[in-house]
């Protein structure tokens, strides 16, 4: 079901971004689904029986997915168009194995505690570097969530994390974007609220939706 939620909140942010880009509204209600999908992979990777099986379906889905998020990216502004620009899918391939790291630093010996901590300081980096969407911040939020809301299932000290990782985007000069992004903390309260019940019919629900919607959303704007 949050999925779903998810999907519907950032149908309504794609519909700002492309042709309502005077409209903030819409943008800020579209805030909201970034942190509902990151719990999502924080859920999946909890609850996985194979963690291979899991990062190769997102490492199949990031790939297709690209084309249409370039297409959608050139529609929106071809001024600001650039090909080092990746989709949600590659920011939580990365959170997957970020997230397949730190079990690891929990679960290993000092030495690999090291090895996997510069690791996970990589594809920090790297997802920044090469422009995932939302890069490190989106991995983050997936830590927070499964650290302090699934395993600790403490919902103060994940509502404090995810105030202090949002507040890092404010750290690093981006304010603007430290403002809008202050509207995706109210996602907690639903991810609180709702009962995560999975559908079946719907299991491959947001891999489909991803690519397809920024193509519908493509032609239309082209077509205008």
């Amino acid at each position: 079901m949050l999925k779903i939620i998810a999907a519907l909140l950032m149908l309504i942010d794609h519909i700002g971004m492309v042709f309502f880009e005077e409209q903030l509204i819409l943008r800020i209600i579209g805030r909201l689904s970034m942190p509902l999908f990151a719990y999502c992979i924080a859920n999946g990777f909890y609850k996985t029986r194979s963690i291979k099986r899991y990062l190769m379906r997102m490492s199949a889905f990031a790939v297709i997915s690209q084309v249409p998020f370039w297409i959608m990216m050139y529609v929106t502004d071809q001024n600001n168009f650039n090909f080092i620009h990746f989709n949600i899918g590659f920011t939580f391939l990365g959170a997957l194995l970020t997230l397949y790291l730190y079990k690891q630093i929990k679960e290993n010996t000092c030495f690999s505690k090291v090895l996997n901590g510069l690791l996970m300081i990589g594809i920090l980096v790297g997802s920044t570097l090469m422009r995932f969407d939302y890069g490190a911040y989106a991995i983050l939020i997936v830590i927070v969530f499964y650290e302090f809301y699934i395993l600790q299932k403490n919902v103060s000290l994940t509502l404090m994390m995810f105030v202090l990782v949002t507040g890092i985007l404010f750290v690093m000069g981006r304010s603007s974007q430290f403002v809008i992004q202050l509207f995706a903390i109210p996602a907690l309260y639903i991810i609180v609220s709702v009962q995560d019940k999975p559908i079946k019919q719907f299991k491959y629900f947001f891999y489909i939706f991803y690519p397809a919607h920024m193509l519908v959303l493509s032609i239309i704007k082209w077509l205008q």
